[in-house]
């Protein structure tokens, strides 16, 4: 099966540890081109022109999932889900058992700390307190984005921590959960994974696992700090976000490097230093707005949107400082639809797998298994919107464009924990027939 084996490849590490860049492999550079094509989701942090308040704005584009002893796919199994303080969490149900992402391993419970809110999913009824988009009451956020490149820790149960204790074992797809359950602030997070007390840890090498794909975090706090956290070698690694921006695959020290490519993006009108004057007139001039974006990536590749969320955050930030949170709320909002994925847009293995087998035709063709393969790939499910300071969720969905909004120090925790799905609203249109017609 070439396309297995392609994203067998992604377990191959594209960074070196000496973090400079290596000639990478042709499995490697075969894997982040084909992780290119799948499991996106962006995210931003921009700040108001004081500095005082943040808004994190963040895209979800994991497209159709294989519901794992069925034959159905998974396309919005998305649920929002507030959970408080004192909860007793344990390792995920629906994630390891459905997923078989950490099947196997001895994992660690524990009580949540702080009550927080967020946006987890449901497969077949079955849930759990899981979040992968989440914001809790002290104005910790965390997001859990796609790196398929990703190597977790071994399930060592004999580590022991200088004080004699044992580390936390998390799957890792129970690390967001607890990150916005037990932590305050960013640097109580860097401070955890730097002592050791926490081992994140994975099953390779299962087909579920390899289709859900593996992620990295974005974590931030309502002080500003902001860290990127990713597993290398099965080691964390934790990046400071000065630039407060990011998306998949390569390493997230890959994107900042490719920044620079595109160095010659502006906030100013074009000024020519160069003219002539000639039978049309003075050449080269600018005679419309934009030049200052032109080479500014408009496909939706984890580099590319990378790049384009960058700049455009930026730009709007130089020329048209957010006074307020509602106004970086806005700037958010339009970077956000600056990476907006309709339906249709991107290509997904199916292609791929009906091309290869086409191409074997007179021949032995490999086999293609549908479920496996022939999956609804990357469109932008829904979006968030997260103002740490305040302790505000907001929310929209593919079909409803609408920001919903939570606020955290107004939820009934003594209700428990409760649950509500995301894709129930339909698109809002306003009819204002009547107010044009002055009645």
């Amino acid at each position: 099966k070439a396309t297995v084996s392609v994203l067998n490849c992604h377990r191959r590490r594209v960074v070196g540890g000496d973090k400079h860049p290596k000639t990478m492999p042709r499995c490697a550079a075969l894997a982040v081109l084909f992780a290119t094509t799948a499991y996106g989701c962006t995210w931003i942090s921009v700040p108001t022109e004081d500095k005082k308040q943040w808004v994190v704005g963040r895209s979800m584009e994991l497209g159709g999932l294989p519901v794992p002893g069925t034959t159905k796919e998974v396309n919005d199994p998305w649920i929002f889900r507030t959970v408080p303080k004192g909860t007793a969490l344990k390792p995920d149900v629906v994630g390891i058992a459905r997923l078989r992402m950490c099947l196997g391993m001895k994992l660690d419970a524990w009580t949540a700390k702080y009550s927080y809110a967020g946006i987890g999913w449901v497969v077949d009824g079955e849930s759990d307190h899981n979040v992968y988009d989440a914001v809790n009451t002290e104005g910790l956020t965390v997001d859990a984005l796609s790196l398929r490149v990703s190597e977790y820790g071994a399930n060592d149960t004999k580590a022991r921590l200088p004080d004699g204790g044992a580390p936390v074992n998390l799957c890792f797809i129970n690390f967001a959960t607890y990150v916005v359950s037990n932590f305050a602030t960013v640097g109580e997070v860097k401070g955890a994974l730097a002592s050791g007390a926490l081992n994140v840890l994975a099953a390779g090498g299962h087909r579920d696992a390899d289709m859900f794909g593996y992620v990295h975090w974005a974590i931030s706090d309502r002080h500003g700090g902001k860290i990127v956290v990713e597993f290398i070698d099965g080691r964390p690694t934790v990046h400071d976000n000065a630039v407060g921006t990011m998306t998949n695959d390569p390493h997230y020290d890959w994107h900042l490097r490719n920044l620079d490519t595109y160095v010659m993006l502006g906030t100013r009108w074009a000024d020519p230093k160069t003219n002539y004057e000639t039978e049309i007139g003075i050449v080269p001039l600018q005679l419309s707005h934009g030049a200052n974006t032109v080479g500014l990536p408009g496909d939706y590749t984890p580099p590319g949107r990378f790049v384009r969320a960058f700049y455009l955050k930026e730009f709007t930030a130089r020329n048209n400082p957010p006074r307020s949170v509602a106004d970086a709320m806005t700037a958010v909002t339009g970077v956000l639809n600056a990476v907006f994925i309709p339906k249709g847009v991107i290509a997904h293995h199916g292609q791929l797998a009906n091309a290869t087998a086409g191409k074997a035709r007179g021949g032995a063709a490999p086999p293609v298994d549908p479920h496996e393969l022939d999956l609804t790939y990357d469109y932008t499910q829904w979006n968030t919107l997260k103002v740490p300071g305040a302790a505000r969720f907001h929310f929209r969905t593919y079909e409803d464009a609408q920001w919903r909004m939570v606020d955290l120090n107004k939820v009934d925790w003594a209700k428990g924990v409760t649950e509500t799905f995301i894709v129930k609203y339909d698109t809002p249109v306003r009819d204002i027939t009547s107010e044009v017609n002055g009645s």
